[in-house]
């Protein structure tokens, strides 16, 4: 089956997937609307995990604030953070993370490089690695992933996102928009 694909750098690719990010900003527009497939180039190959200083800045402060709650109460956060707070777990859970890993940041970051050789990539590069609707693309949209990139920008409003299980490896992408005959197992 043939489907509309666009190529997106880590980790929005994934944001977008999992349901974090609802508008990609480009500076370009298209007349397609419907079901599109999120690749990730090849030559991104940086982002092992999700990475709060590349959320907006509204979503920092409060990621800050839920990570240094303390107290026997419950740390009230949105649904964005917690999305977000999901798949930062399902990060840890991928490279087998304790508590006692966080403790030194060394120690942190060479056993997530350690494991992504082993295992690959918990973001992926190389890969389609699920798929959303586009719904629409306006300029000046609201929203906090929407930015300003001049006179050209426009806003793609995601819908239905879907992070797959298990990306599809080895794509080559194209720019711009491009077809991909996607295999009937996904």
């Amino acid at each position: 089956m043939i489907v509309k694909t666009l190529s997106v750098k880590q980790p929005w690719a994934t944001y977008i997937c999992a349901g974090l990010k609802d508008v990609e900003n480009r500076t370009w527009t298209t007349d397609y609307r419907g079901r599109l497939l999120i690749h990730v180039p090849v030559s991104d190959k940086s982002q092992y995990q999700p990475d709060s200083r590349l959320l907006p800045p509204g979503w920092q402060d409060e990621y800050r604030k839920a990570i240094s709650f303390e107290g026997d109460g419950f740390c009230e956060v949105s649904e964005g953070i917690r999305k977000y707070m999901r798949l930062c777990d399902m990060a840890d859970e991928f490279y087998g993370m304790t508590d006692d890993d966080f403790a030194d940041n060394d120690t942190y970051i060479n056993k997530i490089k350690t494991v992504a050789r082993e295992k690959g990539f918990f973001m992926p590069a190389g890969a389609i690695i699920g798929e959303c609707v586009l719904a629409d693309v306006v300029q000046n949209h609201a929203g906090e992933w929407a930015q300003d990139m001049g006179p050209k920008t426009y806003h793609w409003v995601i819908k239905n996102p879907v992070l797959y299980e298990k990306p599809v490896k080895n794509v080559m992408g194209k720019l711009r928009l491009w077809d991909f005959d996607l295999p009937d197992i996904v």
